[in-house]
């Protein structure tokens, strides 16, 4: 088992989802957990349109 929080993505997905998702960037002050929310969830893996990713914030966020 590891500790994992919310996934850390690519610095230019930051660059760019930080523009148009709002609360993107919060995700990265969320405390670790046994696994992140989001992949509980089934939104893992690539995220090729804003809309995955919105929803995959939503649920990295759904703790804090």
């Amino acid at each position: 088992m590891s500790i994992v929080g919310p996934r850390p993505h690519a610095v230019e997905h930051n660059a760019e989802y930080r523009k148009i998702i709002d609360r993107y960037m919060l995700r990265h002050i969320v405390k670790p957990g046994i696994t992140g929310w989001a992949q509980v969830n089934g939104l893992r893996g690539m995220t090729d349109t804003p809309d995955k990713m919105r929803h995959r914030v939503e649920y990295d966020l759904y703790y804090y």
